[in-house]
């Protein structure tokens, strides 16, 4: 059997086999308590496929996911409450968000919280956290369903009141993403979150297996 005919094979197999994918949910909370929800699937990254592969083969300098990153370009024109679909160029193809990532932007048009994940499965919180204020943002990674053949990981970014706030009083984020050092792995696109000093976001991002 020629080396086509087994990849022709293999395509066939593959499409009864579900791709991974993802699920994403932001809340706003204020004094502790949610005071604004929105949930949705988000799109997997086509560059999530080549840091698997490269992650799968040992091939060096390829990271884990370590950065969760907020920006504020990923509402249509200067409507916040209109995200970007596939019409205004969100799709997997993307390697950056819409506002880009650029350090001289950061604090204003966009923030990250990077981390380390703990490498042990019982131990979920995650180590080295950085948020760009004092550092009091948390980060979970969850690895569950393997016992079941359906392996998750969920990923819990408690960012902190004192932390995405901007050089102001305030930022409207509409876009987020993962990443794995600078390749972008997933990403999602909602209504726009007001962040400011008084209120604390929790996103839960969970991929699926």
């Amino acid at each position: 059997m020629s080396l086509t005919s087994v990849m022709n094979a293999g395509n066939k197999i593959s499409d009864n086999i579900n791709p991974i994918r993802g699920y994403f949910k932001i809340e706003t909370l204020k004094d502790g308590k949610v005071i604004d929800t929105e949930e949705n699937h988000n799109l997997i990254m086509n560059s999530a496929r080549c840091s698997f592969a490269n992650l799968l083969g040992g091939i060096a300098g390829q990271s884990i996911i370590n950065r969760f990153v907020m920006g504020t370009k990923g509402h249509v024109d200067d409507d916040v409450l209109i995200p970007k679909t596939a019409l205004h160029g969100f799709n997997a193809n993307r390697v950056d968000l819409f506002c880009g990532t650029d350090i001289a932007t950061k604090g204003e048009s966009w923030n990250e919280l990077t981390f380390t994940p703990s490498s042990s499965i019982s131990n979920t919180k995650a180590v080295d956290i950085a948020d760009g204020a004092s550092n009091s943002s948390t980060a979970d990674v969850i690895v569950t369903g393997c016992e079941s053949g359906q392996p998750s990981i969920t990923y819990i970014f408690n960012i902190a009141q004192d932390a995405f706030n901007g050089t102001g009083q305030g930022v409207v984020y509409t876009e987020c993403a993962l990443f794995t050092d600078t390749k972008i792995f997933s990403m999602k696109t909602f209504k726009g979150k007001i962040k400011e000093p008084s209120v604390a976001f929790r996103i839960t991002w969970q991929i699926l297996f």
